[in-house]
């Protein structure tokens, strides 16, 4: 599976097998969840989270 992550304003693709986006993401996988559910939940998530940290980081940029 492809997950791609934003750093500031680069994206860098990932491929990670099921368990590794399950350790890393920190989220269950449903028993009737195909590949391509757990895909688009994971990148929900990571999208989620780097917006969070995109938007922490043009604050403190602007305090300076």
């Amino acid at each position: 599976m492809r997950i791609q992550l934003r750093c500031d304003h680069h994206f860098t693709t990932f491929d990670l097998n099921l368990n590794e986006v399950k350790g890393w993401l920190n989220i269950d996988i449903l028993p009737d969840e195909s590949e391509e559910e757990v895909e688009k939940r994971a990148q929900e998530k990571v999208k989620r989270k780097s917006e969070t940290k995109q938007k922490r980081y043009d604050q403190r940029n602007l305090r300076e």
